[in-house]
């Protein structure tokens, strides 16, 4: 463009002395903005690198609450420190939460699904699956989206039951027949709900193994009858590996 430009002046002068400053304002205008629509544009799509002109204008979405949450959950289990940039940007926590997976076991109930899918679905689970937790989601994610669906479990149903109990309605029968649409059903529930709190035996039961371990039962585990069942797994997995 900028050679053009010296042309274009020269046909204004040829038609008109008085448009010759209006050239040279539009010149010199070209001149001093072009460097900045360079550095505005380099820093759009170079902004984690550098810091040119309308780079602040582009921030990270920060994490959800949730989110934000099971990473340090994560880091806390597996003795990490949670990366401050973690904390701040939606994609950093995720590539923290998908790095622990990746070298994180699979969980006795990450196992225990995805060979009910395999079974149900006439298949074994290959060895590569039970190597992390991150492969085991992705195995029972593709195992799970495959037809037939795989139905309930019988302790799923009866959540779910004491859920719909609890909300005044009956529980679709659809619902029954496919565990997706029975964890989708519950999730759902606990959102607008809360969730069920745990019955007294489990209560006790977490009580009694916390008071072995010399630790308080998790505040958590007392409020919600989920977590109280995820404390008490814990703990006769760690009594299991002694």
């Amino acid at each position: 463009m900028l050679p053009a430009m010296p042309a274009m002046i020269r046909g204004m002068r040829r038609n008109s002395r008085s448009r010759f400053p209006i050239a040279c304002v539009l010149l010199a205008s070209h001149l001093f903005l072009a460097p900045h629509l360079i550095q505005f544009v380099a820093g759009i799509g170079g902004c984690a690198h550098a810091k040119p002109l309308g780079c602040s204008a582009l921030r990270a979405w920060p994490p959800s609450d949730k989110q934000l949450d099971f990473a340090k959950s994560l880091a806390e289990k597996h003795g990490s420190v949670l990366p401050e940039e973690a904390k701040e940007d939606k994609s950093a926590c995720s590539r923290f939460i998908d790095e622990m997976l990746s070298s994180v076991p699979p969980s006795e109930n990450q196992k225990n699904l995805a060979m009910r899918l395999a079974s149900h679905h006439g298949i074994t689970v290959p060895d590569e699956v039970f190597k992390s937790s991150a492969s085991c989601t992705e195995f029972i994610d593709e195992q799970l989206a495959r037809d037939p669906p795989l139905p309930a479990s019988g302790r799923q149903v009866a959540y779910a039951k004491a859920l719909a109990e609890r909300s005044g309605i009956e529980l679709p029968e659809q619902v029954v027949r496919s565990f997706s649409l029975c964890s989708e059903f519950i999730q759902n529930q606990i959102d607008t709900g809360g969730p069920m709190p745990p019955s007294e035996k489990q209560l006790a039961l977490a009580q009694s193994f916390a008071d072995k371990q010399n630790i308080e039962v998790p505040e958590s585990a007392v409020k919600s009858a989920p977590e109280c069942k995820k404390f008490i797994d814990e703990m006769l997995e760690r009594n299991s590996t002694r």
